[in-house]
């Protein structure tokens, strides 16, 4: 990344609404144009730009209209509870860099050579994101899709691929937005299956009762 971040996702900057939940799960970060390298033996690179998986999103820099990507780069501790503190920048950016890439067997083809990279911060606490990084079908550096939709990067929430990730199975059922959260009237699920590299995803849409609890089938989408 290019430079700290200079809307809303850091202390001390033009707009520091950090603490904000447009800015969940970005704070502290930094933002600027974004690029995977993959060196291979020889000295051969492989360059996967990553900025265009932020567009069209809900990001800090995309709320600006601005064509950058934003990037977690520093924890956020309990201790950070006063928003204007002028010296809070500086022992931000005095801790160590949280990891970027935590690599994981997210699509069950036995090699752990793919992490997520948050994209999106919806309405506080869905976190969206990509999964970024190769596989037996693909070994070159891409964002997954599915087997249905291959032209689309797949955008999930964080629970969504933690399901999988954690499914002796390599396939979880996820509720991604519950009835009555932020006022929704309908709930969302999503299933997610991995089958030796290659993904699989279906959302299922339904009413939510008066006691807000699952109704009637609305809708079936293949992702």
């Amino acid at each position: 990344m290019a430079r700290p971040a200079e809307v809303g996702v850091f202390p001390g900057t033009e707009i520091a609404d950090w603490y904000t939940c447009p800015c969940a799960g970005f704070r502290f970060a930094e933002r600027g144009k974004l690029d995977l390298v993959r060196r291979h033996s020889g000295g051969r690179e492989e360059r996967l730009p990553l900025t265009p998986l932020f567009h069209d999103t809900e990001n800090p820099a995309g709320s600006l209209n601005l064509d950058e990507a934003v990037l977690r780069r520093w924890p956020v501790l309990k201790a950070d509870t006063v928003f204007d503190d002028p010296d809070l920048a500086n022992r931000v950016r005095a801790r160590p860099l949280e990891t970027t890439m935590p690599l994981a067997d997210f699509d069950r083809d036995g090699r752990p050579t793919e992490f997520l990279l948050r994209v999106a911060s919806e309405p506080c606490a869905h976190i969206i994101s990509v999964l970024v990084g190769i596989s037996l079908d693909r070994p070159v550096l891409h964002a997954f899709t599915t087997a249905e939709h291959p032209d689309a990067p797949l955008m999930l929430e964080e629970s969504v691929w933690a399901g999988l990730l954690h499914s002796p199975q390599g396939a979880a059922m996820i509720v991604d937005l519950q009835c009555g959260d932020h006022g929704s009237e309908e709930m969302t699920e999503v299933t997610l299956r991995a089958e030796h590299g290659v993904l699989h995803a279906t959302r299922r849409t339904y009413r939510c009762t008066d006691d807000n609890k699952r109704g009637q089938l609305l809708a079936t989408a293949v992702l």
